[in-house]
């Protein structure tokens, strides 16, 4: 959260932190009843519920805040030429509005009907709030208390742990021989760290927009992709980490670099069932020659 913090006051108005994701729904949506569960959901979740705050001597804070008068966005889009091209021009218009962390909600959600039984339901939250898994979490527990609320049973308590759970956690674990060893660990293997490698040739700060393109991959493809990890003795994730790592040495020439990697952070920890931000970055350190195989990549 700090670090994300911190990022942020590079530019206060950059939408840059935002997430979200869309899920497809197949069939009939009582809206009255989504918009129910998604108002007890939102209530019950400590961290859909703060603000970020800056005391006198300049340091952050989150606080408290209740997310108070929101609304689910409702929007029927089946009359559009193209209605779900519409609810995703919808969604980026939505992620580009930066988010006021002192006041919030840091949190917006919409039902976007896209055909007479199909729907996009979208939320979008700031990082600094929630992580992915985070967002995983909250969307669980609304399809439980929708399914609840339709069927007109009882909603069940919620299983989600505390904030405060999370943090005494944190806290215990810094003042742990475990935090020492690991900061040492760290600090020395990357004493000398490589320079950012960028095929622009060129730093900046973080931009607000980015660039994306989606490709999928077919059944061959992904056998394919599948059979070149089982030879390596890999995962296919760690193929296509590989992949990345030569296609940024083409690109940039650099014989060394840092690959930031997403660390859920949760396994063994309280948080695997509080919605929250505790995701970190773990660097790796790639060496690379013109020489190299898939497979000395790999290793």
């Amino acid at each position: 959260q700090e670090g994300i913090w911190a990022g942020q006051q590079l530019d206060p108005d950059s939408p840059a932190y935002n997430t979200a994701e869309y899920v497809l729904i197949d069939g009939p949506v009582d809206t009255a009843g989504f918009d129910a569960a998604l108002h007890h959901v939102v209530a019950e979740t400590e961290a859909l519920n703060v603000a970020f705050v800056v005391d006198d001597q300049g340091r952050p804070w989150q606080t408290d805040a209740p997310a108070g008068d929101w609304r689910l966005h409702t929007a029927d889009l089946t009359a559009e030429p193209d209605p779900h091209a519409t609810a995703l021009a919808w969604m980026g218009e939505d992620m580009a509005r930066p988010v006021d962390l002192a006041r919030g909600p840091v949190f917006g959600h919409a039902l976007l009907r896209v055909a007479p039984e199909q729907y996009l339901w979208y939320h979008r939250v700031h990082h600094i709030a929630l992580d992915g898994f985070g967002l995983s979490l909250v969307a669980r527990r609304v399809a439980q208390v929708y399914t609840a609320l339709a069927a007109g049973e009882p909603v069940e308590d919620s299983s989600f742990g505390t904030l405060a759970a999370v943090r005494d956690e944190e806290r215990a674990y810094r003042d742990s021989p475990r935090f020492a060893k690991a900061r040492a660990y760290w600090a020395d293997r990357f004493a000398d760290r490589p320079p950012v490698a960028t095929p622009a040739g060129r730093t900046a700060l973080p931009a607000r927009t980015f660039h994306r393109r989606v490709a999928e991959l077919d059944a061959t493809e992904t056998e394919v992709l599948r059979a070149v990890a089982r030879d390596l003795k890999l995962t296919w994730s760690e193929v296509l980490l590989a992949v990345t790592a030569a296609q940024l040495h083409h690109a940039t020439g650099a014989p060394e670099f840092v690959l930031s990697l997403p660390a859920m952070g949760r396994l063994g920890s309280v948080a695997l069932r509080v919605p929250c931000m505790v995701r970190n970055i773990l660097p790796l350190r790639v060496a690379v020659t013109a020489s190299d195989s898939l497979r000395d990549l790999a290793a």
